[in-house]
């Protein structure tokens, strides 16, 4: 009889449970119940329909202006200095694009860049010394596809950044 207390154990658990299954209401009336407010609080909140979650622009690529004006040294030499980068992936074609308000275009043809080749090439263009004062839209085109650029001024230089949702629609290729 050494299982003795051990049985002993297994009928006062069984008998606990069972107690509270029996338990009948005095009054007759059924019992409800309803969720206290914490509870309520932390129930998931349906909504039908297609939950879409905003994906931050990832940047593409990015040109970064060292100057746009006469060459210090020729007094008449129109151009535009800097360096054009991309932040990742592999493109087979890559352009910096200046147009100007007329739909004038001057463009730096890049070639390949990502993988084993450059990621970032110095660049000058040298646009019409009648474009002096203007501002031209800056766009970059990689693999056909053309991107609009934003400004971005930090900590003395300027950068005309491409992002994934930059993309020109109908771009020309």
């Amino acid at each position: 009889m050494r299982n003795h207390p051990v049985f002993a154990f297994f009928c006062l658990l069984l008998f606990a449970c069972l107690a509270g299954c029996m338990y009948t209401n005095p009054t007759g009336t059924p019992v409800t119940t309803t969720p206290s407010p914490v509870a309520a609080a932390t129930q998931p909140t349906v909504v039908s329909g297609t939950v879409i979650t905003a994906v931050p622009a990832t940047e593409l690529a990015r040109i970064e202006e060292e100057s746009l004006g006469v060459a210090s040294g020729t007094g008449s030499v129109y151009q535009f200095r800097g360096s054009l980068s991309i932040s990742g992936g592999v493109y087979k074609s890559v352009e910096a694009i200046m147009q100007y308000p007329d739909g004038t275009r001057y463009v730096f043809d890049a070639g390949g860049m990502g993988g084993s080749k450059p990621v970032v090439k110095t660049m000058i263009l040298y646009p019409d010394s009648r474009f002096q004062g203007l501002t031209p839209k800056y766009f970059i085109r990689l693999d056909g596809n053309d991107y609009a650029t934003t400004y971005q001024y930090t900590d003395g230089t300027i950068y005309r950044i491409a992002t994934t949702d930059s993309a020109v629609p109908g771009s020309p290729s």
